[in-house]
């Protein structure tokens, strides 16, 4: 996550340099020493953490070509700022598999991407991709009901549908201005595979990629979910559609409950699921926040996303 934090930070600072004339400042850095295993953001809402911190919230429903509705979060700027006027340039970044919006807020105020750019005076956009906790809807199947259906997408899917629905929707909110996008991990697949097939359509709309951890074709990877996938790829496929499985680790009781419990009292467990699905070197992350982190993860996928990356 801090590592995840200062790539976001060179990135917009190049941004700034070139594009804007805003400029990145933190806060006082001692901040996250005084906050420093403050472990109360695992309860608190996306909406909360960012009103505690000083930020306007907004929440945008957007409906995709293929019926979709994806719950895209803003932070338009400080509260005091008073209400946008849209004169910000936006910036979208998009989380990565099983991941969501809030991957960009909760690590320590002072090094989260997302307080980070909005402090710098970006009008911030966060995307949720299809199917995760904030964006678990259709206008037409639900998600429990009709699983088949719904759970019937790819990462292709979200590049093809989602991200042109998510920056039409935010080019008409701030008049129509270009929008910087920052993807992480499944966000840069998202976006390599929508340019491989509307290149110019992003061309015309978005002035920067920004791709953290980029992923095209992953043929050595060290992630054990995928390897383990493409090892059982056959067993997983059909074991799945026999017992109608069609969403994985998805947010609930047991994902997020379960691994907040454990990672509040035992850290080499916090450790162990970092290193099983986040991190090859979970040694160099701060496991003072990994109650927070495990408290808002893991957030759900298609089962047809893992075994496309498989």
């Amino acid at each position: 996550m801090q590592r995840l934090a200062v790539s976001a930070v060179l990135a917009l600072s190049a941004l700034a340099a070139s594009e804007y004339e805003f400029t990145l400042d933190y806060q006082n850095s001692n901040d996250i020493a005084e906050n420093k295993g403050d472990t109360s953001d695992k309860d608190r809402s996306f909406e909360e953490i960012c009103t505690e911190n000083g930020f306007s919230f907004e929440m945008h429903e957007v409906v995709t070509e293929d019926g979709y509705i994806l719950n895209v979060f803003r932070i338009p700027g400080l509260a005091s700022e008073g209400a946008p006027d849209g004169s910000k340039p936006p910036i979208l970044f998009q989380h990565g598999i099983l991941d969501s919006a809030y991957c960009w807020i909760i690590n320590y105020a002072d090094v989260a991407p997302a307080f980070v750019a909005a402090r710098a005076g970006y009008d911030v956009w966060l995307g949720n991709s299809r199917g995760n906790t904030f964006s678990r809807a259709h206008t037409e199947y639900d998600p429990d009901h009709n699983e088949k259906k719904f759970w019937d997408f790819t990462w292709k899917d979200m590049g093809d549908y989602d991200l042109p629905a998510v920056i039409d929707a935010i080019q008409a909110e701030t008049g129509g201005q270009k929008v910087a996008y920052v993807g992480h991990s499944q966000g840069t697949t998202q976006m390599f595979t929508a340019l491989s097939t509307n290149q110019d359509y992003f061309a015309d709309k978005v002035p920067l990629f920004v791709a953290l951890g980029p992923v095209t074709k992953i043929s050595h990877t060290e992630d054990t979910l995928f390897l383990w996938a493409a090892h059982f790829y056959d067993t997983l496929a059909n074991t799945c559609a026999v017992l109608g499985i069609h969403e994985l680790l998805g947010d609930n009781w047991f994902t997020s409950g379960v691994a907040e419990l454990l990672c509040s009292n035992i850290p080499s467990f916090c450790e162990l699921l970092s290193e099983l699905f986040i991190s090859q070197n979970p040694d160099l992350d701060d496991n003072t926040r990994f109650a927070v982190y495990m408290g808002h993860e893991p957030n759900g996928t298609s089962v047809k996303s893992i075994l496309h990356y498989a």
